[in-house]
């Protein structure tokens, strides 16, 4: 979904590569050092910008299922994110530069022979285009399930047929695209010797086309949207509000309903809008604060497993736990306080209503 776990394998792939072949290249226990605490640096500071992208995306995904996501917000998560993947690029190149550079000039020439060039063959992800096409299927069901209750005439249906029709052509082409330029970047980070400035350009390539194809969707929407009348666009929000689509697991999950949250029982519980309007708002903060405590948690983790390689004293791994241990605790409290905050917006019927599908 985001470039973060992927720019972390090849780096990884990098440092394992050097690791491996330590006694053909005679690497020194400094090097090796140096090696695994430039990969575990990476890693932190991946893990804290993957959790802001990831929290914007959820964030962004819960809104507009419920109809919440206005224009405006969702071009500018578009730009807070693109800043953010930009800066992912180049902290794996900056960590590239310093990998390569623990290595001497006889160490990098012995490596080349060790690390032969690789091409990416590895099944593509598509997530552009899945994305591309989640976001045309609302416009989908305007074609078909919504057609009578929006009185389409047949012209309107026509043109609502031809414009989607368009629409994947274009999806599929872009999103095609994408896959074979990051593919072919990614080809440069499995040289023996990574020109860093030359995987920059074919990432910032990649970077352009999606560049082209997030306002392309954004495009579609506005064509298809102008196919109705006004009344009709009125009808139609109504609709949505009406009957939000998706699910997905929130701190509001109720025991008994773990993949089922308050939001996903909307109908059931006969959510007000006022309500779903609190609901969102509350578990998007949430979310926030859940995706940098899960990177914190990483981040913990990582260290207690540096510890132990490097046999630090049992004192301070017995302190590492104990961070691991509170800052599990923080988590599952700030789970419990969100969902008490949740339970508050409900009222009593609701919440007997919640009760009864529980003990179901």
């Amino acid at each position: 979904m985001t470039p973060g776990p992927r720019m972390i394998r090849a780096v990884e792939a990098l440092a394992n590569d050097y690791l491996a072949a330590r006694d053909g290249l005679k690497l020194s226990m400094e090097q090796e050092e140096r090696i695994r605490q430039e990969v575990a640096s990476f890693k932190k500071d991946l893990w804290k910008k993957e959790a802001v992208l990831i929290g914007m995306f959820n964030e962004i995904s819960l809104k507009r299922r419920h109809g919440l996501l206005s224009r405006e917000e969702y071009r500018n998560a578009n730009q807070v994110t693109g800043g953010i993947e930009a800066d992912e690029l180049g902290r794996m190149l900056q960590a590239i530069t310093a990998l390569q550079a623990i290595l001497t000039p006889v160490q990098k020439e012995a490596f080349v022979s060790y690390r032969r060039p690789q091409m990416s063959l590895e099944m593509p992800e598509g997530f552009n285009t899945r994305l591309g096409l989640m976001a045309i299927t609302r416009w989908v069901e305007v074609y078909g399930e919504h057609r009578q209750a929006l009185g389409l005439s047949e012209a309107q249906t026509v043109s609502f047929r031809s414009a989607l029709e368009e629409a994947r052509r274009e999806i599929l082409r872009i999103g095609n695209d994408i896959e074979i330029s990051r593919m072919e970047a990614y080809d440069l980070l499995k040289e023996p010797i990574i020109d860093t400035e030359k995987t920059r350009e074919a990432m910032e390539r990649t970077a352009q086309l999606e560049g082209i194809f997030f306002p392309k969707l954004s495009e579609v929407s506005r064509k298809l949207e102008g196919i109705l009348t006004p009344p009709q666009r009125t009808k139609l929000a109504e609709i949505r509000k009406e009957s939000p689509r998706g699910s997905a697991a929130g701190p509001f999950t109720a025991a008994g309903e773990e993949s089922r949250s308050f939001l996903d029982q909307a109908e059931k519980l006969s959510l007000s809008r006022p309500q779903i309007e609190k609901l969102v708002a509350l578990e998007t903060a949430a979310i926030r604060h859940a995706r940098l405590d899960e990177a914190q948690l990483k981040i913990e983790r990582l260290e207690l497993e540096d510890r132990l390689r490097r046999g630090a004293s049992d004192e301070a791994i017995a302190e590492q736990i104990e961070r691991i241990i509170q800052l599990v605790a923080d988590i599952e409290k700030d789970r419990l306080v969100t969902r008490v905050s949740g339970l508050k917006i409900l009222d009593e019927s609701q919440r007997v209503a919640l009760r009864v599908s529980s003990a179901e």
